[in-house]
């Protein structure tokens, strides 16, 4: 993904953000609190039924994606401005990388894994995130990342 297009994904990311904010609706992404937001962003090049490593251009590293780990990249925006990008690496793990208020990047965190399937944020509020993905099991595995910024590790 270029810079450009994530910066687009960003930007909607804070619209949502603002607006839910001052108590409408947002039109970008799926609303899930008044001061958070999940913004969901189709990488056209991953609607292939073969499994690919795709490179993120701006945030740097390679993801998974096609075949089963679909073609949606997902993000979280907090109301303080800082968004966090989450995907399953070329190791199977879900990691995790977040660029804050002020433009800097965070590095890339790994969440550990493996998974069979894309992540996704099955809920949000406020600063409380929860990944869902379908582990190597063939169940649904979740990780819940604490108002604290604290991650509780993969359960069922």
């Amino acid at each position: 993904m270029g810079m450009q297009k994530l910066r687009r994904a960003v930007a909607s990311a804070a619209v949502v953000v603002g607006t839910l904010a001052g108590g409408v609706a947002g039109t970008a992404g799926t609303a899930q609190a008044a001061d958070s937001a999940v913004v969901t962003y189709p990488q056209p090049g991953c609607k292939k039924a073969a499994i690919t490593h795709e490179t993120l251009n701006v945030y740097g590293g390679r993801f998974l994606c096609g075949g089963g780990f679909g073609e949606t990249l997902w993000l979280a925006a907090f109301a303080d401005g800082t968004v966090q990008l989450f995907v399953v690496g070329t190791d199977y793990a879900v990691w995790t990388r977040w660029e804050n208020p002020n433009g800097s990047l965070s590095q890339w965190v790994s969440l550990g894994g493996p998974v069979a399937g894309p992540v996704s944020i099955g809920a949000m509020n406020g600063y409380f995130v929860q990944l869902t993905a379908k582990g190597t099991d063939g169940r649904h595995w979740f990780n819940n990342r604490q108002t604290n910024g604290v991650w509780t590790g993969w359960f069922r």
